[in-house]
């Protein structure tokens, strides 16, 4: 048996009472039904017998069986994973989406047609018991489908990759620094060495040139001056 059998039936039962006391409760409130509190707990009350009922049967009678007894992909895989050394994920086989709409169809069909069949028979007699067993398994399965749907969208969703526009465009082999980028943005880009170097090398070179000028320059007036000393 699924060890989560039990938690699924509480689950189950909770959910379909609130679901079906929030809805007859809405129909109370906006057809002004002045005991519309009394509606609404009678039908979890007895929406939640019924669910107790159906998930009861399924996964303490039901699906057991059908687990230990077909051998479909469905059924062998959940054999599998019932089986106390079934971590070995090479065994496992692949999961498609039509695998996980069909997960367990024919479970709550047959638990559907149980409960749906036991409860007509009990208020028509065993009349009764073909039409409602026939309109609960068509009633359960959809439903089933339906959450299984849901689930398969879900997981749709959550794996579904992020688009190329979302995700951050930061070139991968942009090592330049920071302070760099900065004065490119500014339209000051930055000078290679070897042209660096030889701005530096004429630049030394106009320097020389202007010491060899303020030399020239500094002793022609020294002669100068002494020119004038010696003609006094």
């Amino acid at each position: 048996m699924d060890p989560t059998a039990v938690s699924t039936i509480a689950q189950g039962t909770l959910v379909t009472s609130a679901i079906s006391a929030f809805v007859t409760g809405l129909n109370g409130i906006w057809r002004r039904y002045p005991n519309y509190g009394i509606l609404a707990g009678a039908a979890a009350m007895n929406s939640g017998l019924t669910a107790f009922t159906f998930f009861g049967i399924r996964e303490f009678a039901i699906s057991p069986l059908l687990v230990s007894s077909l051998s479909t992909k469905e059924y062998q895989r959940r054999r599998r994973a019932l089986e106390p050394l079934s971590s070995d994920i090479s065994e496992q086989s692949p999961v498609s989406w039509g695998d996980l709409r069909r997960q367990k169809l024919l479970d709550s069909a047959v638990s559907g047609a149980l409960t749906a069949g036991s409860l007509r028979a009990l208020k028509t007699g065993p009349k009764g018991i073909l039409s409602g067993a026939v309109a609960g398994a068509a009633v359960c399965a959809i439903l089933q489908y339906s959450y299984n749907e849901i689930g398969v969208q879900r997981l749709k969703y959550i794996t579904r990759p992020q688009s190329s526009q979302s995700k951050p465009t930061t070139p991968a082999d942009d090592n330049t620094p920071v302070f760099e980028r900065v004065l490119s943005s500014l339209g000051i880009d930055r000078v290679p060495d070897d042209k660096y170097l030889i701005m530096l090398k004429d630049r030394r070179e106009k320097h020389l040139r202007r010491i060899q000028e303020l030399e020239a320059q500094i002793a022609q007036e020294e002669s100068l001056g002494t020119d004038e000393e010696q003609l006094k």
